[in-house]
């Protein structure tokens, strides 16, 4: 599914084929505004399923408490620990398993 962003089932869950679509891994500034949004809305929803008040006010509270760090953390690409040093990520599908 290359539609669905994110949802909130009780957990969060993030579309990774969406990410790869929206080539985000190639985008940093992007990539961190985009899901950043898309975080505090799904986060929000554990106040309220709708999109009323409470999502609202919820979303707008996840969000102050993040932007405050928005600046550090678009000083840090994909890929950079903090000292400057190369990450190396590994992507493994998970498949499903009979019990």
């Amino acid at each position: 599914d290359t539609q669905t962003v994110a949802f909130n089932g009780g957990a969060l869950f993030f579309n990774l084929r969406y990410f790869e679509t929206e080539a985000h891994a190639e985008h940093w500034e992007d990539a961190l505004s985009f899901w950043l949004i898309s975080f505090a809305h799904e986060l929000a929803h554990f106040e309220s399923p709708l999109h009323d008040r409470r999502h609202g006010r919820a979303m707008e509270n996840a969000q102050r408490a993040m932007l405050p760090n928005l600046p550090a953390a678009l000083n840090r690409p994909w890929g950079r620990r903090s000292d400057g040093t190369e990450l190396h990520w590994t992507i493994r599908e998970e498949r499903s398993f009979n019990r």
